[in-house]
């Protein structure tokens, strides 16, 4: 009869949780301290299939609650030191874009100057971008159509576009949209490329896209459209003007890694 009982033991406690150093385990396997495996690893086995070792270099990553991990190779080039490396980039669009109808002034822009509340705010391009590395450099590209719904000749505006991030211009580009000729409802193409001129601090910054309209030419009043069409201009839509930001930051790497690509 003792026999008979410690089998029966013996089965209940291989089918019960087991916990190391711990009365209340709450996994299969709980090791309350440290873990030495002298030999290897294997994951999704089975009854039949004993597991996965993985290959030289693997990474063991975790799929999710509930979800067996699985062996991995990480894509990543070795880096070099005191080496940029393009370790951020995206690119928006919007159709929106801005009518600045308030006459600003002809002045001049600082590099770093807080961005003005009479600016008209490209709100579709207002976008978060994180530096994860202490030396960075930090470019922008803003593409757009500036569009007035002027039909006199050399009537038009003068108006600027800035980038700022954080609030602060970094870049900033003027550009003359009158008539020259007699043609109705003309429109430019605007291109404004703005770079950070020192690292950014490490963390998530915030770059914005604003313009403004500086002066008026002759006699036009109208309206002046930028990223989208002027009002009551049919020679071109919201999607013809649209206007685009790219961000790409530029970093180098505080910590190197020895990547085998497999």
């Amino acid at each position: 009869m003792k026999y008979i009982y410690f089998i029966v033991s013996l089965f209940s406690v291989l089918n019960a949780q087991v916990g190391i150093n711990t009365s209340t385990p709450k996994e299969a396997l709980d090791i309350q301290g440290a873990l030495t495996i002298r030999g290897h690893l294997r994951v999704n086995g089975t009854d039949i299939n004993e597991g996965n070792t993985g290959r030289n270099m693997n990474l063991l990553v975790s799929n999710g609650e509930n979800k067996a991990p699985e062996w991995k190779s990480l894509k990543i080039p070795v880096i070099q030191p005191k080496r940029y490396y393009l370790l951020y980039t995206d690119s928006f669009n919007d159709r929106t874009g801005v009518r600045p109808a308030t006459v600003t002034g002809a002045s001049t822009y600082n590099y770093g100057m807080t961005l003005p509340s009479n600016w008209s705010v490209i709100s579709g391009l207002t976008k978060q971008f994180t530096v994860t590395n202490t030396d960075s450099k930090a470019y922008f590209l803003y593409e757009a159509v500036a569009h007035i719904n002027s039909a006199s000749q050399y009537s038009g505006v003068d108006f600027a576009c800035g980038i700022f991030v954080d609030n602060a211009l970094i870049g900033v580009r003027s550009a003359d949209l009158h008539q020259a000729t007699a043609a109705t409802y003309p429109f430019l193409t605007y291109t404004l490329m703005a770079t950070s001129q020192s690292s950014l601090s490490v963390g998530t910054h915030e770059v914005k896209v604003a313009c403004t309209r500086r002066a008026n030419y002759g006699s036009f009043t109208g309206n002046l459209a930028v990223g989208t069409n002027a009002t009551g201009a049919t020679n071109i839509d919201n999607f013809m003007a649209q206007s685009s930001l790219k961000i790409e930051v530029f970093e180098v790497p505080s910590k190197f890694l020895n990547i085998v690509n497999e």
